[in-house]
């Protein structure tokens, strides 16, 4: 079963790009071929400018000639009533009236009519069915082909003239002549001046789209870039990662305080921040020009369409200007004339309300396009927003969970720990708490409740995906703030508990301690002896 070929005159540009680029076609074509159907062209032979392949491929897939003129009628008033013919062998009508003002024209939207007037032929069988905007469109471009007929009209004229005579010229007449070649040939230029900008500007717009692609790549690689790098940077080492030694504090801050080298601080996240804003502000100069390459285009593209009628109209006056000086009269020219005549004043109200349904077509097409884009969008954002928050409420869940787990297996120290059922971190102001913010609790609690917050997020990373890498934790000199051994030993046996659910590779927790029990001092977890200055080398690393 064949598909049915569509009507091209009701496809716009982007609807071209797409089928182009479906059949492995170049997109840039969709504007030369949309040119060609707006121009009223009745065959894709007639498109010199795209290749035979693709002419057959339209060919094809399409029907290009959908209206035909079958019968133009003529009132006393100059109304101009036509009768038209659709692909289907449908009739419907379209009517020119004109008024002091200017002219208006009816353009038919349907194949009959349900409203059962009595003086009316439309409504006899009943609407038969929509016409589509093809056809609408179609039947306006038929009105204007009556151009090539007028071409004929006018090459017959001239042969007959021309036909065993010899035509001579006054001397204002062919001066007249003169400047209207003159004109010709300028206008000629200013179409070719036209052709070539539209060619410019569809370069530029690939050019520009292209560019804010590559830039908005360079963003999300900075993104990435400065999150790296406040994670590590804001790492303190107060021992040696080798062989644990004590580092020396060193008063200038501008030197590394392990290899002592000057730290060049033009490198980090602060250029990082500012490359990000420069490359901000280009993408945003980069649309703008962009939409005034394409608003420039849009209105290039009417300008051509109205230039290249202007070039048609003083082409017709040249023509005129090669008037035979000698006594000569014929019936059929003056017929043909009068044809003429009237076919003219058609195609000059059809140009002007053609230039003016291209330029309402384009601009509703892209207010479509950016409708749609703006819908897209915000489905987008709510989606990626309602996702953020079900993310959120499931990483403080599970960090609430495995703060309260740390809690309540501490040794019998602080009452409200074992009987704790609430737990919550304020990132804002580095403080964790139970129910009360202020709640006040021993020195050592307190460094408990501070660790416990710290690893409740770590061993939460380990549970969800979705949270940022790297899933490391560093925590030295946890005997600092007082707190007893066997408190921490506790500690320690609870995290091992923990973290033994998880595949080893997929994270890395440091744990710097002297309180730490012969068992586990014995374990492969243990990657340094006790620490002596005698003794300072670390085992179990692979080298």
């Amino acid at each position: 079963m064949f598909e049915e070929k569509k009507h091209i005159r009701g496809y716009s540009v982007i609807e071209l790009e797409k089928w182009l680029v479906k059949n492995s076609e170049q997109k840039y074509r969709a504007g030369q071929i949309f040119s060609w159907v707006q121009k009223g062209v009745v065959d894709f032979e007639q498109m010199t400018n795209i290749s035979k392949k693709l002419r057959n491929s339209l060919f094809e897939n399409f029907i290009l000639d959908n209206v035909n003129i079958i019968e133009n009628f003529i009132s006393e008033d100059g109304t101009h009533k036509y009768l038209l013919e659709l692909i289907d062998g449908e009739m419907v009508e379209c009517v020119l009236l004109k008024y002091k003002y200017g002219y208006t024209i009816c353009v038919s939207t349907q194949v009959g009519c349900r409203m059962g007037c009595t003086f009316c032929a439309s409504t006899i069988d009943g609407r038969i069915r929509q016409l589509s905007s093809a056809e609408m469109v179609g039947q306006i471009l038929a009105i204007q082909n009556r151009e090539i007929e007028i071409s004929a009209i006018q090459d017959e004229i001239t042969s007959i003239r021309n036909k065993d005579k010899e035509v001579s010229y006054k001397n204002d007449s062919e001066l007249s002549f003169q400047k209207l070649n003159q004109s010709s040939i300028v206008q000629r230029k200013v179409v070719a001046d036209i052709e070539n900008e539209i060619n410019y500007l569809h370069n530029e717009i690939e050019d520009s789209a292209f560019f804010i692609d590559t830039l908005n790549k360079k963003i999300e690689a900075l993104k990435n870039s400065i999150k790296t790098r406040e994670f590590l940077g804001n790492l303190p080492l107060e021992y040696c990662p080798e062989c644990l030694s004590k580092i020396k504090s060193i008063p200038d801050n501008s030197n590394c305080k392990l290899c002592k080298e000057p730290i060049d601080k033009s490198f980090g996240v602060v250029q990082a921040r500012r490359m990000k804003l420069e490359i901000g502000f280009q993408i945003n100069e980069s649309k703008k020009l962009l939409e005034i390459n394409n608003r420039s285009l849009l209105e290039l593209k009417v300008k051509y369409s109205s230039e290249i009628g202007k070039l048609h109209d003083i082409q017709k006056q040249v023509n005129l200007a090669l008037e035979d000086v000698k006594s000569y009269s014929e019936e059929i020219i003056d017929n043909l004339n009068n044809r003429k005549g009237f076919i003219e004043g058609e195609i000059l109200q059809y140009r002007t309300m053609l230039e003016n349904a291209e330029l309402y077509d384009r601009l509703l097409q892209k207010k479509n396009d950016l409708e749609k884009e703006i819908k897209y969008l915000k489905t987008y954002i709510f989606k990626t927003e309602k996702a953020q928050i079900t993310l959120k409420q499931a990483i403080n869940t599970q960090i609430k969970e495995e703060g309260i787990y740390l809690l309540n297996n501490d040794l019998d120290r602080q009452d409200e720990f074992k009987n704790a059922n609430d737990f919550f971190i304020d990132y804002a102001n580095n403080i964790a708490f139970l129910s009360n913010k202020f709640s006040k609790y021993s020195a050592s609690s307190n460094f408990y409740l501070k660790v416990a917050a710290r690893f409740s997020i770590f061993l939460a990373s380990l549970y969800i995906e979705e949270m940022r890498y790297p899933r490391f934790i560093f925590a030295d000199n946890m005997e600092d703030k007082g707190i007893e051994m066997k408190r921490a030993q506790n500690l320690q046996e609870l995290l091992i508990k923990r973290v033994n659910n998880f595949d080893a590779n997929n994270y890395q927790m440091i744990y710097t301690t002297s309180y730490i029990t012969e068992e586990l001092n014995s374990s492969e977890l243990v990657v340094g002896e006790y620490y002596t200055k005698e003794n300072p080398s670390l085992k179990n690393i692979n080298k």
